[in-house]
């Protein structure tokens, strides 16, 4: 279905959603350029009024991803790099197989936020992610298997982990550009840091957005429950677009952001 908006009466939603993406992720990018730390993003993010933290939620959540992202590669890097550092001992196979286990974990993750970026960056490595998780997951099986050559395991898991390291630099540097700042700190950056950013970014539970204008804004992800209160004609899309998380709380799916705005545009 097509939806016109001014003078383009043939442009899809989704292309105009994605024009808003590139305007806010580039308004985003001026607010944030003096911000160096997950911190002060995330203290910037709660002090934004209710309808800027909505506008810019989207391009503020592609960060999030981008830095769980980095997190899960670090973790990957961080086993792959210990592998090979296993002094022999009688359980030395359990704890090699237990590492690519965890390692293949990490990547498995990595692929997945991946697949949910839309970044050329992000999409160019993508094969080089693909390849690092056959290897991994090829690492598992070798290291189930009795009898394996320790010393050609050790030079696989080498080259997995430069692999891993070169996709995280491309990462880091995008990161980066899109904080607006080539400045921006991720070392020492943990999962909870990264949680407490994404709560700002996606948690609006008892805000009260009836006044907010709604309008273009996709809301994908946006957990909101029982005492938030919406403008009225949004409810009812709003609702059955969501799964219930429970205590009350509720995510609007991924993916039926764009339908919500469809609904909304043609009434």
């Amino acid at each position: 279905m097509s939806i016109g908006i001014g003078n383009d009466a043939t442009r899809p939603v989704h292309r105009i959603y994605l024009s808003l993406r590139v305007r806010q992720a580039s308004k985003i990018r001026g607010i944030l350029r003096q911000i160096s730390t997950i911190g002060d993003m995330t203290q910037t993010v709660e002090s934004m009024p209710l309808a800027d933290r909505l506008a810019f939620r989207e391009p503020l959540y592609d960060i999030v991803r981008l830095l769980d992202f980095a997190l899960n590669l670090d973790s990957a890097s961080f086993v792959a790099e210990r592998i090979p550092r296993e002094l022999p001992t009688k359980n030395r196979r359990w704890s090699w197989s237990s590492g690519a286990l965890a390692m293949t974990s990490f990547l498995d993750r990595a692929s997945y936020i991946a697949g949910e970026l839309v970044f050329d960056d992000i999409l160019d490595y993508g094969s080089a992610l693909d390849i690092a998780q056959i290897r991994a997951h090829n690492l598992l099986i070798d290291l189930r298997e009795a009898g394996f050559d320790s010393a050609a395991v050790a030079q696989d898991v080498r080259k997995l982990a430069d692999s891993i390291a070169h996709i995280r630099d491309v990462t880091v540097k995008l990161i980066g550009r899109e904080a607006g700042s080539v400045d921006f700190e991720i070392a020492g950056v943990t999962t909870q840091d990264v949680e407490t950013l994404r709560t700002a970014v996606n948690d609006f539970t008892g805000a009260d957005l009836r006044d907010v204008d709604l309008t273009d804004v996709l809301l994908d992800g946006v957990r909101w429950s029982t005492t938030t209160e919406w403008p009225s004609r949004w409810i009812e899309q709003v609702e059955r677009s969501s799964a219930y998380l429970g205590d009350g709380v509720y995510e609007i799916i991924r993916g039926r952001g764009e339908l919500i705005m469809e609904a909304l545009r043609v009434r």
